[in-house]
């Protein structure tokens, strides 16, 4: 019988935070067809640390090599989330050596190391660098984001999202920035998004500044239509291209998206930019990633920014990067038919 030749074994692999601790591999159990049998864990020793995700992937490998598949070979998987650990409350401290400059056509926040441009006109955020490098694509604004390329199973919705007008929002001037200069550095900005027809979106972001360049982001987006079944909510970001390299703690490698991604499992994942696009014959939506603890994108010397997850949500963010847009890939009758533009587009979803 297959089951008692012993082909497979079991691997216990622990990690922290998508990072190794300990593993150990045991010999399989012979158990045949509908039968159940107990298998005692390894206990695994570990130092518990604040802010750490702890998780238990349980892997069913081949011992040997097959006519079918090489030895190492995972034949199935699970995880199982041990702990996860609180980060220590932020204090924040009154801050030092953050600037604030305010022109009629600008609004400046500036730090040791960084610096934020605000278009008070419109309430958007337009700049952003880091030690004197610009992390944001010729100016182009962070805005809320509504909108995502129909897919095949999107037939029923896609019309309503065109009449919309979700993929040509327009932010409208609104005068809507204010900046308190108190304990912390804050600048508040509401944007007002408008579509076709009466269809609108007011968005209220607040982005709170620290000294050392952290800044904190929340942002509330309320659609003026809860009839309208959205393809996303979220924002998008035109980062420079040079920011090509992704690292993210969540489910991975290959995309997955909230009704499809228990087959991708939890952990530290590394990806190209130009990787997270997917050949469809036709393109639609794509390179989604799901339950993201925080995602970081460098540069070839390792610069960049790192954003995660600071709320209580267990499951996270959900992101994408790509070298072309949602719009352009509806617009697309084939892979072909995409050219790169000079960006890298970001999208993060809370839904």
């Amino acid at each position: 019988d297959v089951y008692k030749r012993q082909l497979h074994e079991l691997v216990f692999t622990l990690e922290a935070n998508g990072r190794k601790i300990a593993s150990k591999t045991i010999p399989a159990p012979a158990i045949a067809p509908g039968e159940t049998g107990e298998i005692a864990i390894p206990h695994f020793p570990y130092q518990t640390r604040v802010g750490t995700e702890y998780i238990l992937t349980v892997s069913l490998v081949l011992k040997q090599d097959t006519p079918w598949a090489a030895m190492g070979h995972t034949v199935a998987w699970r995880q199982f989330p041990i702990e996860q650990t609180a980060l220590d409350k932020l204090e924040l401290v009154r801050n030092t050596g953050i600037s604030v400059t305010k022109e009629p056509d600008a609004v400046r926040i500036a730090g040791e190391r960084f610096s934020a441009t605000f278009d008070p006109t419109y309430g958007m955020m337009t700049s952003l660098a880091m030690d004197d490098r610009e992390l944001l694509a010729d100016r182009k604004a962070v805005l809320p984001n509504l909108y995502r390329a129909p897919g095949d199973n999107d037939r029923y919705a896609k019309g309503a999202w065109s009449t919309a007008g979700l993929d040509a929002l327009r932010p409208m001037p609104t005068h809507g920035l204010e900046i308190e200069e108190s304990i912390v550095t804050q600048a508040r900005t509401h944007i007002k998004s408008t579509g076709n027809g009466d269809f609108h979106c007011d968005t209220s972001i607040t982005y709170t500044f620290l000294g050392d360049g952290t800044i904190l982001l929340d942002a509330v987006i309320a659609p003026g239509k809860e009839t309208l079944i959205l393809p996303r909510a979220g924002l998008r970001l035109f980062l420079d291209p040079g920011l090509a390299n992704v690292t993210w703690f969540g489910r991975g490698p290959w995309e997955n998206y909230n009704d499809r991604k228990s087959g991708s499992p939890l952990g530290r994942h590394e990806l190209a930019v130009k990787d997270f696009f997917e050949p469809y014959v036709k393109p639609q939506f794509m390179g989604n990633r799901e339950d993201v603890r925080w995602v970081a994108l460098r540069d070839k010397k390792g610069h960049g920014l790192v954003i995660w997850d600071a709320s209580d949500d267990q499951n996270g963010f959900a992101f994408s990067t790509l070298q072309v847009t949602d719009e352009q890939l509806a617009a697309a009758d084939h892979p072909t038919d995409l050219k790169p533009i000079n960006a890298t587009v970001l999208t993060l979803d809370a839904a």
